[in-house]
């Protein structure tokens, strides 16, 4: 059982969800290590529209993980609303993602086995990840064995509250529990001023967020170049030297060649 290549010692890679092609865009300048696409960030995010993630995978030289979701609300769908997924993950995986992030619950605080299993089928071998529908999961714990058993390879999560500053015992814990297995990706409410308390309690080589404003009138959040900037002084990224040690085939961004990010093997 082989594990997915880790960051190299010390350093944490960071994982931008942006709401357009324009945040992505501006991430990607800014020293993203990966970007998550997706369309009304505000909602919480759904699917991005085939046209943007072609642009944004032709204009960056970045992993690109594109969100399917079918609609804002709860992680309980509807077989119309599951096949309606399946068609996203499939076109967008012929797109050249480097990832699918999905999950589906089965209205009883437990994973709809179901629907992720033929997430993963869909993605047709690019890696898939659980977002935060986990963390509306009643047993964390057997919720992890489940996705790592279905060939899920990454969860993103706070832990359970909505925030990962607020989460980080639990990530901690599910780190622990993974062993390397399977990625846990903490998420939610990261900002300058609490990643590098995160990653020390955590023990997490990449760290997930928006890192965005909000515009008067409760306008749709964007990416903010500063706050990013000031989030990785927090976390003590030289972006120089990084850049040389991500780049290429073997990376564990998988950058330049556009590779699609090694799975965590489930057999």
């Amino acid at each position: 059982m082989e594990a997915v290549p880790g960051p190299p010692h010390g350093m944490v890679l960071v994982e931008v969800a942006a709401g357009s092609v324009t945040d992505a865009i501006r991430a990607a300048s800014s020293g993203a290590d990966r970007l998550e696409l997706c369309a009304d960030l505000a909602c919480g995010g759904l699917s991005p529209r085939k046209d943007d993630l072609k642009r944004v995978i032709r204009e960056t030289d970045l992993p690109v993980v594109a969100l399917v979701r079918p609609r804002p609300g709860g992680f309980v769908y509807s077989p119309r609303e599951i096949a309606e997924s399946l068609r996203s993950s499939r076109e967008f995986a012929d797109l050249g993602v480097s990832g699918i992030a999905a999950g589906a619950l089965d209205g009883h605080g437990r994973i709809d086995r179901r629907a992720v299993s033929a997430f993963v089928e869909a993605s047709e071998g690019i890696p898939v990840v659980f977002h935060r529908a986990f963390d509306l999961v009643d047993d964390k714990a057997a919720a992890l064995e489940e996705l790592f058993g279905l060939g899920v390879s990454r969860i993103l999560t706070s832990g359970g509250p909505s925030s990962a500053a607020e989460g980080a015992e639990a990530i901690a814990g599910l780190v622990r529990q993974a062993r390397g297995r399977i990625e846990i990706l903490p998420g939610g409410g990261i900002r300058a001023d609490n990643a590098s308390l995160l990653v020390e309690r955590t023990g997490c080589r990449w760290i997930h967020g928006s890192f965005s404003g909000r515009g008067a009138g409760g306008a749709e959040p964007r990416f903010d170049p500063s706050e990013f900037a000031a989030l990785l002084r927090s976390i003590g990224s030289d972006r120089r030297f990084r850049s040389f040690l991500t780049f290429g085939p073997n990376s564990p961004t998988g950058r330049r060649s556009r590779d699609r990010l090694p799975r965590f093997s489930v057999r």
